[in-house]
C-alpha cells in the first residue's frame, strides 16, 4: 500500500457552488483511498457532509476580503507547523495568497507542496 498523504484544501466557505462540490469530491476520494483530508474555510452548510465523509474541517476566515484576513497568515503557518501536511491545495485566490505567504514562513525543508486551482473564468489583472 502507498504511504498515506495529508492534504489540506483551502477555500472561502463551504456553502454552495462548483468549488465547494469539488472540495467535497476530492475529500471523499482522498478518504476512500486511505489518505488524510482536511479542509479550511469559514464554514458553511456543507461542513456536516464533509465531516460525514471522514474529512476534518478547520474553521478560519481565510477568504474574507478584508485587511483582518492578513492575520490568518501566521495562524495558518502555526497550524502547518503543529499539524504538518504534504499538500496544500488552494481553491480560491485570497486563500491562495494566505497559504503562499504562510508556507514561506516555514523552514524550507518542512514546506508542503503547494497547488492551486481555479473554477471559472477570471479577468486578467494585477491581483
Amino acid at each position: 500500500m502507498t504511504e498515506s498523504m495529508r492534504v489540506l484544501q483551502l477555500l472561502p466557505a463551504l456553502n454552495s457552488g462548483g468549488v465547494e462540490r469539488g472540495t467535497l469530491e476530492i475529500a471523499q476520494a482522498l478518504v476512500s483511498s486511505g489518505h488524510d483530508a482536511r479542509v479550511m474555510s469559514a464554514g458553511g452548510r456543507f461542513v456536516p457532509e464533509l465531516e460525514r465523509l471522514g474529512a476534518q474541517h478547520i474553521t478560519r476566515p481565510i477568504g474574507r476580503k478584508a485587511p483582518a484576513t492578513l492575520a490568518q497568515i501566521p495562524r495558518l503557518a502555526k497550524t502547518l507547523r503543529q499539524n504538518p501536511v504534504d499538500i496544500v491545495h488552494a481553491r480560491s485566490r485570497l486563500p491562495a495568497w494566505v497559504a503562499w505567504l504562510a508556507i514561506r514562513m516555514l523552514p524550507s525543508g518542512r514546506r508542503p507542496h503547494f497547488v492551486t486551482t481555479l473554477h471559472g473564468l477570471h479577468s486578467v489583472n494585477a491581483y
